[in-house]
């Protein structure tokens, strides 16, 4: 093998070691990055179940709400959501939850499910969607119309397990 060759195989294993490793500082950052936001959601969310809304501002007079996603951040608002939705749902079940958002009703298979779909923190993801039902119906709001509910979170029943909703007490 000649010199060149030695010294060009040489130059990339070097080039291959500095991307190893770039890769390697790029992942540690993103995982300490990730655990950070963990904690941060965690202390921010035992707060928040601590927190009790003003009762003035809660549509239909329903007292002693236990997470009031409208007194949130945006960030947090989402963090929480998806806590509840997707990550650690029975830390929520029963409990009373304000949430606003867009109303959206939604055609499946010849049934209307009705939704408010809280913005996702960025453009790069969906809005965060949770379903809600109320023995009143939904009648006299429009899709697309800012909604606010006070309702129990509460989970489907066993032939659909795994999907969570929120029993609306009062809707504004």
């Amino acid at each position: 093998m000649s010199k060149k060759s030695k010294a060009k195989k040489a130059k990339e294993k070097a080039k291959a070691a500095k991307r190893r490793k770039v890769t390697i500082i790029i992942c540690l950052i993103a995982a300490v990055v990730l655990v950070l936001s963990l904690v941060l959601a965690h202390y921010a969310i035992r707060a928040i179940m601590n927190n009790k809304a003003d009762d003035s501002e809660t549509p239909g007079g329903v007292t002693a709400v236990d997470i009031d996603l409208t007194r949130m951040s945006a960030t947090m608002a989402a963090s929480t959501a998806t806590d509840m939705l997707a990550q650690n749902p029975q830390n929520y079940l029963g409990k009373t939850v304000k949430v606003s958002g867009i109303f959206a009703p939604f055609l499946y298979e010849g049934e209307t499910y009705y939704f408010v779909e809280i913005a996702a923190t960025d453009e790069c993801c969906p809005p965060i969607a949770f379903e809600i039902r109320h023995d009143g119906g939904f009648e006299g709001f429009e899709e697309g119309t800012v909604i606010e509910v006070v309702g129990v979170f509460a989970e489907l029943p066993p032939t659909e397990p795994g999907d969570y909703f929120i029993e609306v007490m009062a809707v504004n």
